[in-house]
């Protein structure tokens, strides 16, 4: 009926791993950053491991634009951001990095007085897995799915 056959301690230890892969805790976490335009392109972002020096570096930069950034926080759990937005000066912010997990909220935020956006938030995305901040990605679950069978199938030989 199955394509594959598992043994049960296979599954439970997939299971394991895939419930725990979701963690943005601090040992594991990471984001892409990027500051602007140029270096936002998708053959441009970098990777970075989220702790405190990448958290502040991006709150000091949504201070600059966005109303209420809370500048004295500090968590162990990470998101990652990304946005672009076009200013009716005609500047247009590019921004990924490191964020604290559930104390910011760059998305709902609201710029600061002399700013005004033309137009719509192009993108703005919030995420708790390693590295979805990118522009291109598998879709959620494809990824962890596929590793999850790929272990079960090893893990079968072994149980």
């Amino acid at each position: 009926m199955f394509l594959f056959s598992f043994s049960p301690k296979s599954v439970l230890l997939v299971i394991f791993f895939f419930v725990g892969s979701g963690s943005g805790y601090v040992s594991d976490m990471y984001c892409y950053s990027c500051d602007s335009v140029e270096t936002c392109s998708q053959k441009n972002l970098t990777a970075v491991k989220c702790d405190y020096p990448s958290c502040q570096k991006s709150l000091n930069y949504l201070n600059t634009y966005f109303n209420g950034v809370p500048m004295a926080v500090k968590s162990w759990y990470y998101d990652c951001i990304r946005f672009e937005m076009v200013l009716t000066s005609n500047e247009t912010l590019s921004y990924a990095g490191c964020v604290y997990s559930n104390l910011y909220a760059v998305c709902h935020a609201q710029l600061r007085d002399g700013y005004t956006v033309k137009g719509n938030l192009k993108q703005c995305e919030e995420c708790n897995k390693p590295g979805c901040n990118s522009a291109v990605r598998l879709p959620n679950i494809l990824a962890p799915l596929t590793i999850s069978l790929f272990f079960m199938k090893i893990l079968n030989k072994f149980f």
